[in-house]
């Protein structure tokens, strides 16, 4: 078998793939799909490729290739997203989202009796605090959903809205990292679904930027500042939740640390995301008074520098 991967960026970044030969590519077990998983992984050369894989070449064919932790180690899967012809040898088999494959189905019927499966294949109860927190990031992703759907209606909003779609995919690696328990995964599992700190930085970085744009804040705002703000305190708050529901997962030594800062910097972003929609879109914020001064909150507007007591 010939064949060779150019600038590998991420496991699902796979730019070229072809095999030359009319046999099954031989020993495609887990060795280049535990490299493409690990989080540190931005390229490889091809000298270090052809060593796993042998000599050969290759023209390229881009395509979406199964996770690699989908596939167990010695395991012919792989096969079932391969087609060979005389003219292309074997490529990847692409098929459209909204034409499963023949005999597949959304339900099981395996879940009937109260449990599900973790990522490493083990069964648990659904009311294990494992799938509390799977449940809590996949409410936070579909928030973001939501959010992003607002942000979308304003030009001024493009940037932010494509920070919210980077943190939907990496918020889909959270929940792989949840759902393999170090406790009860094998190491190669484990490995593939470890979370870097870059994420942490990343986010970091993008509150320091957003900030640059802001006035200091001097006030307690209320959730609010147009439709895309208030969608984005929705979303702080859900994030909230979910960090909490991982704290216990931590302390038991089932998830990293990573995982959990990541998810802690997410309800930050989202503050100052929501101060941002609204100051973009020229929406006003509203500021916390106490019961003692006013029933109603004064409104300001996030892109206006104010006084100590809220007033433009």
């Amino acid at each position: 078998a010939h064949c060779t991967l150019k600038h590998i960026r991420t496991h699902t970044d796979v730019c070229a793939f072809k095999s030359t030969s009319p046999t099954p590519l031989p020993q495609f077990d887990m060795k280049i799909w535990r490299l493409l998983a690990k989080p540190g992984c931005r390229s490889f050369s091809h000298k270090r490729l052809l060593s796993i894989w042998g000599q050969g070449s290759s023209r390229s064919s881009s395509s979406s290739l199964p996770s690699p932790s989908s596939l167990l180690p010695t395991s012919t899967a792989w096969l079932s997203f391969f087609s060979f012809s005389p003219s292309s040898g074997w490529v990847p088999q692409v098929t459209s989202s909204s034409q499963p494959r023949r005999g597949f189905k959304i339900y099981t019927r395996t879940g009937d009796t109260g449990e599900t499966s973790l990522f490493n294949g083990k069964r648990a109860q659904k009311t294990a605090q494992t799938f509390e927190a799977l449940g809590n990031t996949d409410e936070l992703n579909s928030f973001i959903g939501v959010a992003l759907q607002h942000c979308e209606k304003a030009a001024a909003l493009k940037a932010l809205g494509d920070k919210l779609r980077e943190i939907q995919s990496r918020l889909l690696d959270v929940g792989s990292h949840i759902a393999t328990p170090k406790s009860s995964s094998p190491p190669d599992r484990v490995r593939a679904v470890e979370f870097d700190d870059y994420h942490v930085d990343q986010l970091e970085t993008w509150m320091d930027e957003m900030e640059t744009e802001l006035p200091e804040l001097k006030n307690f705002i209320l959730p609010g500042g147009g439709d895309a703000g208030a969608a984005l305190h929705v979303v702080r708050s859900v994030a909230r939740r979910t960090e909490r529901s991982v704290i216990p997962l931590v302390f038991e030594g089932d998830v990293d640390k990573p995982v959990l800062k990541y998810l802690n910097r997410l309800s930050d972003f989202f503050f100052v995301a929501a101060r941002l929609a609204a100051a973009k879109t020229n929406e006003m914020e509203v500021v916390y008074v106490s019961s003692g001064t006013s029933n109603q909150g004064k409104k300001i507007r996030s892109a206006v520098p104010r006084n100590a007591d809220g007033s433009e």
